[in-house]
């Protein structure tokens, strides 16, 4: 008999951990397994990807209006009659804007949610949370299964979270999933106490998949442009980097270099990020791309592949420029250890606009690098066996 496995997750948006579970979810054994996908919204760009035998179930209201932007959320709230929990749902950002960290806003929003959401009656083999925070928490508390797998995508040491109200539930939980080892001595370090729970289990990424999809289109075909080209993934949020990006572009350009930065993704510091652009006249040479399910090509037909990151789990755009075997700069975040070697798959420089511009210049300067680099790439195989840590969790 199959094994029924549910997810849960908030949305399918263009966050890492979106597309990291649509990998997942491709690779699963659909003969051992019959899987549910339960959606805060269902929304966002990898909707579409979700594959046919993937039972999607249906929203709960309730939990749709604490993951829409705010105005709609309060909106859905009073509709709904959930007066109470108008002015939790409004302190969610206040508090963010003003004086917590995200992690914390979101455990004291759920604090206040929980006995008003409703739990997922089925019952499974195996329930998996596949973001931090109070996706999590619903997890731990709405649903029932024989075995409760939370998945954490981030250095949850810079979210600086209340310990005290992460343990207990992490104490509902039979495992904890992280992408690095980095991330698992940093959890290890902040919950001593559920060492035995931590296990790795890194992001699946498929080389022939995304070399596959990287040829489907000819990106750039519509410019006359000649010099160096640029790529950066990424939302356009802090811990992104992309107004550091900004600011090493803007050197790189007065140092004399002929450049484009190309950034696909999107993002809550959109607006902020457009008017530094404006700041520094680089209409022209940091171009924003928007939102592209299939970025390859763009990162194909880049001269140089950029991470401006001031922290990340495990990068999976990093994984994906591997597989494309592209010269890139990544920034020294605690994680990045785990994915590239100093000059060996990629160049590693501080967190700063001089540092990034640094590595630029230097990589454009020293083609014998940017060679080697691609050449030690060229054997990069992907991992899409890192499944089976999966089903040996879930217990067959």
């Amino acid at each position: 008999m199959k094994k029924k496995i549910l997810f849960v997750t908030y949305d399918l948006g263009v966050d890492g951990a979106s597309k990291s579970l649509i990998n997942i979810l491709e690779q699963i054994d659909y003969d051992r397994y019959d899987v549910d996908l339960f959606l805060c919204l269902q929304r966002g760009m990898f909707m579409k990807f979700i594959p046919e035998k993937v039972n999607v179930l249906p929203t709960i209201k309730i939990l749709s209006a604490l993951t829409m932007p705010i105005k709609s959320s309060l909106i859905s709230l009073l509709k709904q009659k959930h007066f109470t929990l108008f002015f939790p749902r409004l302190r969610y950002p206040i508090n963010y804007k003003f004086k917590m960290s995200l992690a914390n806003a979101a455990q004291q929003v759920w604090s206040a949610f929980s006995e008003y959401v409703p739990p997922i009656e089925n019952r499974y083999d195996a329930v998996i949370s596949y973001q931090d925070h109070w996706i999590k928490y619903f997890m731990a508390e709405k649903t029932k299964s024989n075995v409760k797998i939370a998945w954490n995508h981030c250095n949850l040491s810079k979210t600086e979270i209340n310990i005290n109200v992460e343990s207990k539930y992490i104490s509902l939980i039979d495992h904890w999933v992280t992408i690095s080892d980095e991330c698992r001595h940093v959890l290890e370090s902040m919950f001593p106490d559920s060492k035995q729970k931590i296990k790795v289990i890194e992001n699946i990424i498929s080389p022939s998949v995304i070399r596959h999809m990287a040829h489907q289109v000819n990106a750039f075909s519509d410019d006359n442009f000649k010099g160096k080209r640029i790529v950066t993934l990424g939302r356009l949020a802090h811990e992104k980097g992309i107004d550091i990006a900004i600011k090493a572009c803007n050197l790189v350009v007065k140092a004399g270099y002929d450049i484009r930065w190309y950034v696909i993704g999107d993002g809550p510091q959109r607006e902020e990020i457009e008017k530094l652009i404006k700041k520094y006249n680089l209409e022209d040479r940091f171009i924003l791309l928007g939102i592209n399910s299939n970025p390859y090509p763009y990162v194909a037909a880049a001269d140089i592949y950029v991470q401006p990151s001031r922290t990340e789990g495990k990068s999976i755009a990093i994984e994906e420029a591997k597989a494309l075997s592209k010269p890139i700069i990544v920034t020294n975040y605690q994680t990045v250890y785990d994915q590239i070697k100093h000059k060996k798959t990629g160049v590693i420089v501080p967190i700063s606009e001089d540092g990034i511009a640094k590595g630029i210049k230097e990589v454009l300067n020293k083609p014998e690098l940017t060679k080697e680099i691609s050449k030690n790439l060229s054997y990069y195989s992907g991992n899409e066996n890192e499944v089976n840590k999966l089903y040996e969790l879930i217990g067959g």
